[in-house]
């Protein structure tokens, strides 16, 4: 069980925490199992259990698997953010 914040959740054994947010709202949270992202040096994929990192992203879509079914779901970085990774808790900033 983590606790970030006010929120508390618990992450799925092979499986990512995934919150992104925006200035004005919570555009996802759930469980997924990868992250593909527009970093600056780059496109970065993340998988469960990879190193702590914390990573300034392009404009460019972000794509996330939900599930080892190939469920995919996109979504846009129009201005570029920022990427934290840390025990298969992911946060992006819009």
């Amino acid at each position: 069980m983590f606790h970030v914040s006010s929120f508390k959740f618990q992450v799925s054994k092979n499986m990512i925490h995934l919150t992104i947010l925006n200035l004005k709202e919570k555009l996802f949270e759930g469980e997924v199992s990868s992250i593909t992202l527009p970093g600056t040096q780059g496109e970065l994929t993340i998988l469960t259990d990879h190193m702590a990192i914390v990573t300034a992203i392009k404009s460019g879509a972000i794509k996330v698997l939900r599930q080892a079914q190939d469920k995919q779901q996109y979504f846009e970085s129009k201005g570029g953010g920022i990427f934290e990774f840390n025990n298969n808790v992911a946060t992006i900033l819009l």
